[in-house]
């Protein structure tokens, strides 16, 4: 029993960690903050 409770604690935090950075790749904030540095690096404006 006890290891099923260790797989089961495993499995949430791998599906939390997956779900968190798929939802930061896709957020609008980090798009802008995304394009605004490409914009910075392409232009040259620190």
């Amino acid at each position: 029993m006890r290891n099923a409770w260790q797989f089961y604690h495993a499995l949430i935090l791998v599906i939390y960690v997956v779900c968190g950075s798929i939802v930061l790749r896709c957020s609008p904030l980090k798009r802008a903050l995304g394009l605004r540095g490409k914009y910075e690096t392409i232009t040259g404006f620190d």
